[in-house]
C-alpha cells in the first residue's frame, strides 16, 4: 500500500525467490501467534520454532525454503484448531488492550 501511495502504481514486483521469503516470515509469524494464542510458550513450541528456524538457515534452497513454508502454516493451523478455546479470550483481551482508558 505505501509502495502504491508512493509512486502510484502497481504492487512491488517481487522475484519468485522474494516471494518465497515473504511468505515464509508470514508462516512464522502466523506460527509464533498460533503458538502464544495461550498466552503460555511451552519449550517444546520453542524447540520446534527453533529446528524450523535453524533448517531454514542451514537449507537455503528456493524449494526448502518453500515446504518449510508449507510446514509453518500446516503447523499454525494445526495449533489454532487444537487450541480453537483460547482464541475468543485472546480476541478480548486484544480488544480491552486497544480501547481508551476511561477518564
Amino acid at each position: 500500500m505505501a509502495f502504491a501511495a508512493g509512486v502510484g502504481q502497481g504492487p512491488l514486483p517481487l522475484l519468485a525467490r522474494e516471494r518465497v521469503e515473504l511468505l515464509l516470515t508470514v508462516g512464522q509469524g502466523l506460527l509464533a501467534v498460533a503458538v502464544l494464542v495461550t498466552l503460555r510458550l511451552q519449550r517444546r513450541d520453542a524447540v520446534l520454532m527453533l529446528v524450523l528456524f535453524v533448517l531454514q538457515l542451514l537449507m537455503p534452497s528456493v524449494v526448502i525454503r518453500a515446504a518449510l513454508t508449507l510446514a509453518y502454516l500446516a503447523l499454525a493451523v494445526d495449533v489454532f484448531a487444537s487450541e480453537r478455546w483460547a482464541i475468543p479470550t485472546l480476541a478480548r483481551s486484544l480488544r480491552a488492550g486497544t480501547e481508551p482508558a476511561p477518564p
